[in-house]
């Protein structure tokens, strides 16, 4: 025998939409995980890139995806940085990152430019600040 049973009566459904709230949470974790949040790349650029106006172009393409999900380009006229650091909205996983390394020339009289490189690294994204170090073997 119940004692109360106004008061079981009454709390039922608070009990109903407190587990229908956790539920709901629960099954939002897995799409917490696809949202797309700030990472941080800091991509280290080879030093002879850095005398010489040029243009840097990075893609990213998320694991099983054959198009990318984003990607910049950015020029430097007076020579590039030995880094650059670059804020990116992706959700969490592995990557594969693909860079383009080009120099122009400034005159035609100018001496020797490298030879643009193209380079891919895998990487794994999770939140943390990425370090991409893009020098390839020596000219």
């Amino acid at each position: 025998m119940n004692g109360l049973p106004g008061l079981t009566s009454r709390l039922r459904p608070a009990h109903a939409r407190g587990l229908l709230i956790a539920g709901l949470l629960v099954s939002l974790i897995p799409l917490s995980r696809k949202t797309p949040k700030t990472q941080v790349l800091l991509l280290e650029l080879p030093a002879r890139f850095r005398e010489t106006e040029g243009r840097v172009e990075v893609s990213w393409t998320r694991e099983g995806d054959t198009e990318p999900l984003g990607g910049f380009t950015l020029t430097f006229p007076e020579g590039a940085p030995a880094s650059l650091r670059r804020e990116i909205s992706a959700p969490d996983g592995k990557y594969r990152l693909e860079v383009s390394l080009e120099a122009v020339a400034k005159s035609p009289a100018t001496s020797r430019v490298p030879a643009p490189v193209e380079i891919t690294r895998e990487l794994s994204l999770d939140g943390a600040r990425v370090r991409v170090l893009l020098e390839d073997t020596p000219p």
